[in-house]
């Protein structure tokens, strides 16, 4: 390579920067038209590419998850009812509260009252709860989850 090449060659370099550049420039815009464009995309659109059918099914087996979840929670809140504790120690189904063993499943169940208020809620605005037959929430539109159970179940027996 001699002098008479590096004009040639400096040239030739800025050529090529100036073509990379114009076509990164170009590549950049491109990038930024898809993105306004997918910004402006409605956040579910990707159910147009899945199978109405596999969507209906994921939907309708979320349905009955939550449902049976619902369903629990409901037996739990029953068994709450039946054995919350009374006068003194002793719990609603006779035995002492320290000794029974369904009240400390139910003591165990972190979540149970607030579950209880969430339904209470749905039930005071007309919408389809999970509260047991006979629960207070249902009974007594005064009752809130912070009120004991105990409260309520000693005024249903005299007490």
């Amino acid at each position: 390579m001699t002098k008479e090449h590096i004009p040639f060659w400096k040239q030739y370099v800025a050529q090529v920067e100036a073509e990379g550049a114009a076509r990164l420039a170009e590549a950049e815009g491109r990038v930024a038209c898809v993105q306004a464009e997918l910004a402006k995309r409605p956040e579910r659109i990707i159910e147009r590419y899945i199978n109405e059918g596999d969507m209906q099914a994921a939907k309708s087996e979320a349905q009955r998850a939550f449902q049976s979840r619902s369903y629990a929670w409901r037996h739990l809140s029953a068994m709450g009812l039946l054995h919350a504790e009374l006068h003194g120690e002793r719990c609603r189904c006779g035995k002492a509260r320290r000794s029974c063993p369904e009240a400390a499943i139910v003591d165990g169940v972190h979540g149970l009252r607030a579950w209880e208020a969430r339904q209470a809620e749905e039930a005071r605005a007309g919408h389809r709860h999970y509260l047991p037959d006979g629960h207070p929430a249902l009974v007594d539109h005064r009752w809130r989850s912070t009120a004991e159970p105990e409260d309520w179940l000693a005024s249903q027996d005299g007490g």
